[in-house]
């Protein structure tokens, strides 16, 4: 459609589109988070950064998980030193560590969690741990995305070393 290839272009020339994501080749719009958000996003970089050895882990975001057509884009990032893709290699990542959300006042998680577990299902993705930041409740949720189950623990970082300097 002429017209949603004009939106398209308009989304990608003002940076819009940066946590758009696509599940099967359906594409899903997301607006350009508040500021509120991307301070927990900086939160969490800096403090995965403090808590998780530098020569194991690689951490950054947002970044695209999965390929083409097929793919997620969390707030925050955390690869393995041994997954971190050379700097010349393509923008899609097959595996993570960890998959960071931020989650937003409209956001539907179940549905999210559903869709990292579709990209596993897939084969597009491998993923350990999906972690929902959730600033209200003061609380991170942990999944196993594979499944969609809510864990409560981590076995990437001892959670309370986030959890306490996060939320004090």
């Amino acid at each position: 459609l002429p017209a949603m290839d004009v939106l398209l272009a308009e989304r990608a020339r003002r940076g819009a589109d940066v946590y758009d994501y696509e599940i099967d080749g359906v594409l899903r719009m997301s607006p350009a988070p508040r500021l509120g958000h991307g301070r927990w996003q900086a939160a969490m970089v800096n403090l995965l950064t403090a808590v998780l050895p530098a020569d194991a882990f690689v951490i950054g975001g947002p970044a695209n998980l999965g390929r083409p057509g097929n793919y997620v884009v969390p707030d925050v990032v955390v690869l393995r030193a041994t997954d971190q893709p050379e700097p010349d290699d393509d923008v899609w990542l097959a595996r993570a560590a960890i998959a960071v959300e931020v989650l937003s006042p409209a956001e539907d998680e179940a549905a999210k969690v559903a869709d990292y577990g579709h990209l596993i299902e897939a084969g597009d993705l491998a993923l350990d741990e999906l972690w929902y930041v959730d600033g209200v409740r003061r609380e991170i949720r942990v999944y196993d995305p594979a499944v969609g189950v809510l864990t409560r623990t981590s076995s990437v970082v001892v959670l309370d070393e986030v959890l306490a300097p996060l939320f004090g």
